[in-house]
Order: C-alpha cells, then sequence, then structure tokens
C-alpha cells in the first residue's frame, strides 16, 4: 500500500553557502536509509516541496531524477514520486550498484549469496 508522506518528514534546514540540490538529495537519501520512508511511500509532489522550502521546482526536480539515478527514488510522469525497494531480499549480501533497466529506470542490484 502507497502512503503519502507530509513535506515535514524530510527535515531539511537550507545553508545557502552549498548547492541547495545536494542538501535536498542528502536530507531525503538520510530519510530513506534510516527507514523513516519505507519502500513505496509517496514522496512530496515537486511542486509542494519546492513551495515548503523556498526554493525552485526545478531544484527540486533535479535532486529528485538524481535519487531516481541512485536507485533511492521511482518516478512515473503523471503518477508521483515513490521510495524504491530500499530493503535487501534475504538472499543477497553486500551493497547494491545502480543498473538502468531497458526502459531508462534505475534499479538496484545485489550480488546473490
Amino acid at each position: 500500500m502507497k502512503r503519502a508522506i507530509k513535506v515535514d518528514v524530510v527535515p531539511v534546514s537550507l545553508d545557502r553557502q552549498r548547492p541547495v540540490q545536494q542538501q535536498i538529495c542528502e536530507a531525503l537519501r538520510a530519510v530513506i536509509d534510516s527507514g523513516r520512508l519505507k519502500s513505496h511511500d509517496r514522496v512530496p509532489s515537486t511542486r509542494v516541496f519546492a513551495q515548503a522550502l523556498g526554493v525552485s521546482r526545478q531544484v527540486i526536480v533535479s535532486a529528485y531524477e538524481e535519487l531516481v539515478t541512485t536507485g533511492h527514488l521511482r518516478g512515473r510522469v503523471g503518477d508521483g514520486s515513490y521510495v524504491a525497494r530500499t530493503e535487501r531480499p534475504y538472499w543477497v549480501r553486500g551493497s547494491p550498484r545502480v543498473v538502468v533497466d531497458p526502459d531508462g529506470h534505475a534499479i538496484r542490484v545485489w550480488s546473490a549469496r
């Protein structure tokens, strides 16, 4: 089941000395890696998130695209962005690597035991 999250679940305190996109990526990655966001959770829309942070929507779009590339998020046009599978299947070990499937989706791949 998909559940939408509120913007305040992703704590972002912007430091204008560093790239804003990088800070947003780091904050989302930290929330996903900590388990506060689970697989298939819907992340805030780019418009809502941008408005809440007072940044350009394009900054959020770029951050989401980077997180799709690293395998943290999956997105579909018109459907929103969701946390990608975060837990490792029981038969794998080690750290995942990211590959791109024929449709252009980033997928985390682990080594088999």
